[in-house]
């Protein structure tokens, strides 16, 4: 009787033999697009998104606007699959969004007593 198989949760395919009832694993070549999905999965693991901070610092510095731009463009070399391109937009978006914090939050007393 031939094998019934299918995909198990971690790529792999598990075949039945109905008359003995023995299942075994066999490893499948791996397609290029689910690799760079697992790939982009293990990217958005390690680095948040800076989109909401960036919105956040634009309040107090034009440097927030320079982050949103900066998250936009590493959303956009992700889906192209640019992952080190994504990785240097994801750390500009991270120095402009520290920097405008840091530069707003010290021009805010500043600006108290010069107006």
């Amino acid at each position: 009787m031939a094998p019934q198989c299918h995909r198990t949760k971690d790529l792999t395919m598990a075949c039945e033999h109905r008359d003995n009832q023995q299942t075994e694993a066999v490893q499948q070549p791996e397609s290029p697009e689910t690799e760079l999905a697992q790939k982009i999965a293990r990217y958005h693991d390690k680095h948040a998104s800076y989109l909401p901070f960036a919105i956040f610092v634009t309040l107090f510095c034009a440097l927030g606007a320079i982050g949103i731009f900066m998250v936009c463009s590493e959303n956009k070399r992700l889906a192209q699959g640019d992952l080190a391109g994504a990785e240097r937009a994801h750390k500009a978006a991270k120095l402009c969004c520290w920097l405008g914090l840091f530069l707003g939050l010290l021009s805010a007393p500043v600006a108290f007593f010069i107006l």
